[in-house]
């Protein structure tokens, strides 16, 4: 587990460098203008998308609910043998300020920071408007994932207690329980960006394979430190692979945006 600060730091450094590969002309770029509004419309058109479902995404709702139905399943069992294991024993600092620190955005926020700030100096839009991009991103997914929480008010397990159960739900009705495993925040944060990330470098398939590999694995550390089942990371995987995914189709909706044609903007 000790691999998610060095594994951040590499995954930034690939994506920095690896615009130097291709040319991003035509790209879609921003003027600026309409992006802190482009907030309220997002959040607005992820509530509405419920309405909106097309063909192509019924078949992705259908797998991620299959695979989330599936870890339900093996809950008990997996919780069984990490205790039984001496996982739980070691390394649980390092894997807060590394991969957990991952799922909370504080990395990807800041490696965003410093993309902004590079592609500020470079004068190269593309990076500025991926920074933004990202920014915008991983704020909104940190509020969209606490409606599941709230919904299905699921417990966590408890390692204080011999009897492992996973299907110990509170529901909507009892107000503010405090019980909010599902689904995984971390996982659902840490798919969103490298989801958003990954659609504007799909070109690069070795970033994108980084990216995931990263998300994957703070979705992983999540069962190793008894914060989460199997089943709220892979739920919060999913809610957050897709929620990335349409943050990328939304924009050159709800974003005032450019074209930029026969320039090279990447040197």
């Amino acid at each position: 587990m000790m691999w998610g600060r060095g594994g951040f730091v590499l995954v930034f450094f690939m994506f920095c460098f690896s615009f130097n590969s291709y040319s991003q002309s035509d790209s879609v770029l921003p003027l600026g203008k309409g992006y802190f509004k482009s907030y309220l419309k997002d959040t607005r058109d992820f509530i509405l998308f419920p309405c909106e479902v097309k063909k192509k995404d019924w078949v992705f709702i259908s797998s991620a609910v299959a695979a989330t139905g599936l870890a339900f399943y093996f809950d008990e069992e997996i919780e069984k043998a990490f205790r039984e294991s001496d996982f739980r024993t070691t390394n649980q600092k390092p894997v807060d300020y590394t991969l957990g620190a991952v799922g909370l955005g504080v990395y990807p926020l800041t490696a965003a920071a410093i993309l902004f700030i590079a592609g500020k100096q470079k004068d190269n839009e593309y990076w500025v408007w991926l920074s933004m991009l990202q920014i915008k991103t991983i704020g909104l997914a940190a509020g969209f994932s606490r409606v599941p929480k709230f919904i299905a008010q699921r417990h966590r397990p408890d390692l204080g207690r011999k009897i492992i159960n996973p299907w110990n739900w509170e529901g909507p009705l009892n107000g503010f329980t405090g019980n909010d495993a599902f689904a995984s925040g971390h996982s659902f944060i840490a798919f969103s960006w490298a989801s958003i990330t990954a659609s504007a470098c799909k070109e690069n398939k070795l970033l994108v394979a980084g990216l995931y590999t990263l998300a994957s694995l703070v979705g992983i550390s999540r069962v190793y430190q008894g914060e989460h089942w199997a089943s709220d990371v892979v739920a919060g995987a999913a809610m957050g692979y897709a929620f990335g995914k349409l943050s990328y189709r939304l924009q050159t909706k709800n974003w005032t945006v450019r074209k930029k044609t026969s320039k090279k903007i990447v040197n």
